[in-house]
């Protein structure tokens, strides 16, 4: 067989179309522009090596499905040049793009199944020729050779353009190649057989893609083709960049802003034009230099604190402007201020904590002082005629002891988790009840001046409370809103509304969305001092003079009374008055059927015996008389251990225990050694203290009520009849 040597020909396309589609490869550019390349030049590969084997000694029968299978290859060829040139110019597809992908995806199919591109071959003296189909040439002219003129265009387009020298030099290389290989592609295969009709001539058009291979390959060695260069990295990292990036000239002008910056200002396109940058920054001078410094601005009704750096640019001791860099620390200074903010509401909480702590010891303490000026005099009058001269000193000492434990009843509030049961109420009934009490009363008559008035949504929902301390809360906002008029005229209105939190109030990071009953306070004086606004629900923080009126006391109740609740209050203060607004979580349940008055025989006992146990002798002196008067055969321990020895020898029908006894056991741990012995004994604890986890730890043992001390005749009878029932 006769050595064909024209067959180097394509052997050298082949091996130039590998060395420089591997050589690109291995760069590891993994870009979309990389991408497209390499597919546009492993098509070139393709084509040459389907000619190369087709010229090759191979079976006749190879020759047609070789040159059908090339089709794959140089068909798309223009295609997916201009499909790499888009990719690198970051052009969008458009109609042009669309239409001509679609025209190859349809010839290539139909060169596949059909002998309408290449239709046979004959073998010449320098290798194998395809003999053409009927559309083989108008493939060539009006689908490969559009789409590589285009693209031509575009790259030619930006080549004259770009100010980039090296991206220039990059451009002629590869638009050398092209014009190399699309010249000699249309000579070749086109101009000679089909338009001079000279049929023996050597077709390279396969060979001389081989030419952009290799000025693709220069570009990547000489000029750092398809990788990313300084420029543009530099303008990637100029427009990407989250810190606001401004250049501005000599004068202040400003000269390139990224995205970033026009963010922080809000700045649209339209407003770039002509914009200096005393218009972003007031006061702003450029010829200053700086770091980090920390600016307020207002844009577009928006404010922002900025962090702005100031340095110079320069180039050959030429100033050529300032390089300004922006930091937005909005956010951060916004977390900053409600860290602060929850501080403050922490060390707020915790001081009421303390001074709760501190109330409550003080309330057990002076419960213990008080009984016996509460519950002596009460015992007195049970045995004194009515017509003894004794009755009014007597009830005078009882009154007086009576007013301290309201006091008492304060510190207990504002200790938090108060002995109250609570029931399902509704605030229009305690505003009433309180209108007509003693204490209202008292109210209008030190100020005669002042109207009150009312102002109560008949369609208000039920809360769950205790009617007690709200009426508490209630009276010391009334005091508070009568005494910001000095006696003068004015009006305090007293008002209930529903309403429906969805958003949080003045003073709390977040509320439980949900229905609520509102109870407002509101008066129309001077309003209170912004300064004192702050403090005025502080234990003991008053304005008042000493000795007028007061403890300090009445706003830390009502602010411990909103706590206990889990509901909220809201302040409102300016010259024309005040508004204090307390949000209780209402409830759709029913009010409770109302109360029938109590008679002594209803609580009076059946001559049942009861052990007290307390480590106060004057309390244990007191309950043992009260029970006593309540037909109870009473018994008296002054200590956990004296009760269990009690219990040892002689069972009781009920224990009436303390909780707080400090030397030796407590109420929780003697409960708990006295059912050891008898198993449900029944037992009603008592304490000046506020509701703890050892007295909700012994009810779990099984002790029943809670009961606050100084005991009154009838809260201890009714008590002590509905555990012996229980």
């Amino acid at each position: 067989m006769e050595m064909n040597y024209f067959l180097f020909l394509p052997f050298v396309s082949v091996l130039i179309n590998v060395f420089a589609w591997s050589y690109i490869y291995a760069q590891k550019h993994y870009t979309a522009v990389n991408r497209t390349c390499l597919i546009f030049l492993a098509s070139l590969l393709g084509w040459v090596f389907c000619d190369f084997l087709a010229w090759m000694p191979t079976p006749s029968t190879w020759k047609v499905p070789l040159f059908r299978i090339a089709c794959i290859f140089w068909i798309p060829s223009g295609f997916l040049f201009l499909n790499f040139i888009y990719a690198f110019l970051g052009k969008e597809k458009d109609l042009f793009y669309k239409i001509m992908l679609t025209a190859c995806a349809v010839t290539i199919f139909l060169s596949l199944i059909t002998n309408l591109t290449i239709f046979g071959h004959e073998k010449t003296y320098w290798g194998e020729m395809v003999v053409p189909g009927i559309v083989f040439v108008p493939i060539i002219l009006f689908l490969v050779t559009p789409s590589t003129l285009y693209a031509y265009y575009l790259t030619f387009k930006r080549a004259l353009r770009t100010e980039d020298v090296n991206q220039r030099r990059q451009l002629m290389l590869l638009l050398l190649g092209v014009t190399i290989s699309l010249s000699i592609g249309l000579i070749c295969d086109v101009i000679f057989p089909a338009v001079l009709k000279v049929r023996d001539f050597i077709r390279l058009g396969s060979s001389g893609c081989g030419a952009i291979s290799l000025c693709a390959f220069l570009a990547v060695v000489k000029y750092n083709f398809l990788s990313v260069g300084v420029e543009k990295a530099a303008t990637n990292l100029f427009e990407n960049i989250l810190d606001g990036i401004i250049l501005i000239d000599p004068n202040g002008n400003i000269t390139n802003i990224n995205e970033s910056a026009r963010a922080m200002f809000y700045l649209a396109d339209s407003e770039l034009r002509g914009l200096s940058i005393s218009d972003l920054l007031k006061n702003h001078d450029p010829t200053e230099t700086y770091q980090n410094r920390e600016i307020t601005i207002m844009r577009k009704g928006k404010q922002r604190v900025l962090s702005v750096s100031q340095s110079i640019i320069e180039a050959y001791e030429v100033q050529l402007g300032k390089l300004i860099i922006i930091r937005d620390f909005t956010e951060i200074r916004k977390a900053e201020e409600e860290k602060k903010e929850l501080q403050h509401q922490l060390q707020k909480a915790q001081k009421m904590e303390v001074v709760g702590v501190l109330a409550g010891g003080v309330a057990h303490d002076l419960n213990n002082i008080l009984s016996g000026l509460i519950n002596y005099p009460e015992l007195i009058l049970l045995h004194l005629p009515e017509d003894s001269p004794l009755q009014k000193p007597v009830k005078s000492i009882q009154a007086s002891g009576l007013r301290a434990a309201e006091v008492v009843e304060d510190l207990l509030s504002i200790a938090r988790g108060v002995a109250t049961n609570k029931e399902i109420s509704n605030l229009n009934m305690i505003v009433e009840e309180y209108l007509t009490s003693s204490e209202h009363q008292q109210i209008k008559q030190t100020h005669p001046a002042l109207r009150f008035k009312k102002e109560l949504d008949p369609d208000l929902l039920n809360v769950n409370c205790s009617g007690i301390h709200v009426t508490k809360a209630l009276i010391n906002l009334v005091i508070n809103a009568s005494e910001s008029r000095n006696s003068s005229l004015g009006t305090v209105t007293i008002a209930t509304r529903n309403c429906y939190l969805d958003k949080p109030l003045k003073g709390y990071d977040q509320v439980r969305t949900g229905e609520y009953a509102v109870l407002s306070v509101s008066d129309d004086g001077p309003g209170i001092d912004p300064m004192d606004l702050e403090r005025i629900f502080e234990p003991f923080y008053t304005k008042k003079k000493m000795g007028r009126s007061g403890s300090g006391l009445g706003l830390a109740v009502v602010w411990n009374t909103i706590q206990d609740h889990q509901g909220y209050k809201d302040v409102r203060s300016d010259e024309n008055g005040t508004v204090f607004e307390l949000y209780f979580p209402a409830e759709r349940t029913a009010l409770d059927s109302q109360k029938k008055a109590v008679s002594l025989k209803e609580y009076t006992g059946h001559g049942e015996s009861i052990l007290v146990v307390d480590d106060e002798e004057q309390q244990r002196d007191i309950a043992f008389r009260l029970l006593t008067e309540l037909n109870y055969k009473a018994a008296t321990a002054a200590s956990g251990r004296a009760a269990i020895e009690y219990v040892r020898r002689k069972p009781f029908d009920l224990i009436l225990l303390d909780m707080v006894m400090p030397d030796g056991m407590n109420g929780r741990e003697t409960y708990e050694e006295i059912i050891k012995i008898h198993p449900g004994q029944k037992a009603i604890i008592a304490s000046g203290y506020a509701r703890t986890k050892e007295v909700m730890a012994a009810q779990a043992l099984g002790a029943g009520k809670y009961l606050k001390k100084p005991y009154v005749l009838e809260r201890l009878g009714m008590a002590i009849r509905e555990e012996l029932q229980r």
